[in-house]
């Protein structure tokens, strides 16, 4: 592999070369303790790798990916590119003035993201704050497993923010996946997210998947901004 700077790109491209399907599968399972199938339904490879990847950065959990990879296969160029991978430096979130200025969420660190959605109002949230244009965005972009472990990975995250709490009015219980077409399945969590208050709906916008927050980074961002706990 040549010696060229880390990135999500090269690490993905990396696992794609240096595993196996079979040895993908059992660093998921073994490190990650999903399995892959939980993560991504696809027959593509490169596909798999990517979402796995993507998974990992956005649940803070590189590290028990690269653990995992590193396990079936310790090849030393290998290991010095998920070294310099996870050295990367994580990247902070801040707002500025009237100019929303976010870091893309899912490349943040658990704790980072903890840090955000703490930053943020606990209140009900009118539902209009979310647009029409963001709620049928994630039902055309996501397929039911996905929907169901964004909604996962949020709860998970709001629980984090204020531990201290009982999670049961605090998160969205887990949503039907049978019986309820996509769009309905989102209409329910967006609406469920803004009744349970600012930090619940911003833990599941920054619990987007890359390739969708950053099709709509604008409008996402923004909200978060709206979001924003101004009381103190």
């Amino acid at each position: 592999m040549p010696n060229l700077p880390s990135s999500r790109e090269q690490v993905t491209h990396a696992i794609c070369t240096c595993l196996s399907l079979t040895d993908l599968r059992l660093a998921v399972r073994s490190h990650l303790d999903r399995d892959i199938d939980e993560i991504v339904l696809a027959d593509n490879k490169i596909t798999m790798v990517e979402r796995v990847v993507d998974y990992a950065i956005r649940l803070g959990e590189k590290g028990s990916l690269v653990e995992g990879v590193l396990a079936q296969n310790p090849r030393p160029d290998l290991q010095e590119l998920l070294k310099a991978w996870l050295a990367e430096g994580e990247p902070s979130l801040h707002f500025s003035g009237h100019k929303v200025e976010v870091i893309p969420a899912w490349a943040l660190t658990t704790q980072g993201k903890v840090q955000l959605v703490r930053g943020l109002r606990r209140g009900f949230v009118d539902g209009f704050l979310v647009s029409h244009d963001l709620r049928y965005s994630f039902p055309k972009s996501l397929d039911a497993v996905s929907s169901a472990g964004i909604v996962q990975a949020a709860n998970a995250l709001r629980c984090k923010v204020d531990p201290e709490f009982e999670p049961a009015g605090m998160i969205i219980e887990a949503l039907p996946l049978y019986g309820y077409d996509d769009q309905a399945y989102w209409q329910r969590a967006f609406d469920k997210a803004c009744a349970l208050g600012g930090r619940m709906l911003g833990a599941l916008l920054v619990s987007t998947p890359s390739n969708l927050y950053e099709a709509k980074r604008q409008e996402i961002e923004q909200l978060l901004y709206d979001l924003r706990d101004i009381s103190s």
